[in-house]
């Protein structure tokens, strides 16, 4: 049997918490934002998403923050689970990529890909999704 034959690689558990949807990565302990932004968002834009999700403490929370680019890749699955996408249907569809909080040249950052289960480099006027956890 190869991986494909197998469910998730992931141990990810779908909760409601306050109201809320969140993923709990049991094998990390991260807490991921089930369904992240609805619309796609200029970086500095996705930055002012979260300090309102963390104003109104989402899930309980007041930490939320983007992903790091090694967070954002461990989400990604060995074959298509969601749709076309290479993530676990636990998450939403809607997000085909992420902004992470890595950077790595000036005004460029890390997007995960889950339609291309890659990461791609962004600069700071294109649109991305955000999918916090905390």
């Amino acid at each position: 049997m190869g991986a494909s034959d197998h469910g998730p690689r992931h141990n990810d558990e779908l909760r409601i918490v306050n109201g809320d949807k969140v993923v709990i990565d049991k094998d990390s302990g991260l807490v991921w934002h089930q369904s992240g932004s609805l619309d796609i968002l200029l970086n500095e834009e996705a930055l002012y998403w979260l300090r309102d999700l963390n104003k109104r403490g989402y899930a309980g929370g007041s930490d939320w923050r983007l992903p790091s680019v090694d967070e954002g890749l461990a989400l990604l699955e060995f074959t298509r689970m969601n749709g076309d996408l290479y993530i676990d249907p636990v998450f939403s569809r809607r997000q085909e990529w992420i902004w992470t909080s890595d950077g790595f040249a000036p005004e460029y950052f890390w997007v995960i890909r889950f339609a291309l289960a890659c990461k791609a480099p962004y600069s700071h006027i294109h649109r991305a999704f955000v999918r916090p956890v905390r």
